[in-house]
């Protein structure tokens, strides 16, 4: 025994049927999106965790290339290593400032000027006491942007 049923109520079930998978669709996708996104308090970790790591390879660094100065190690051997480090940090720097959703645009541009400083003063080879004050003042800020103490 056959069952009709009318076009109109099997064109209405499909359109119920359509609209509320599409319903259902949006809400899981909306749930799974807000469970997966990063939150505010996990990106602030994550810039603090990369600043930290940029002032320690800039603590190192001022550390070296004093000694490298003063030739208690050897300079030219010390070069690589200090351009590796101050590529390192930059790197470590861009990361920390992605992150850092409540820098201002004039932060960032202070930070990014003082580490260029410091791998000027690096590439001309300044005196020590040069070097260690750029880097000084690069960990102020730092430390002043990320709320982070050394």
């Amino acid at each position: 025994m056959a069952l009709y049923i009318p076009a109109g109520r099997r064109r209405r079930k499909l359109v119920l049927t359509t609209v509320a998978s599409a319903v259902l669709g949006l809400l899981l996708g909306l749930g799974a999106g807000r469970a997966s996104a990063p939150k505010a308090a996990d990106q602030a970790r994550a810039a603090k965790q990369a600043a930290a790591g940029v002032s320690g390879e800039l603590l190192s660094l001022r550390d070296h290339y004093g000694e490298a100065q003063r030739g208690v190690i050897d300079k030219a051997t010390y070069r690589g290593s200090l351009t590796a480090g101050l590529a390192h940090a930059s790197d470590g720097l861009t990361t920390a400032m992605d992150d850092a959703v409540w820098l201002d645009a004039a932060v960032k541009d202070r930070l990014r000027s003082q580490l260029d400083t410091v791998r000027d003063l690096a590439e001309r080879d300044a005196p020590a006491d040069q070097f260690v004050q750029a880097v000084e003042q690069e960990l102020a800020l730092i430390g002043g942007a990320f709320g982070s103490s050394r």
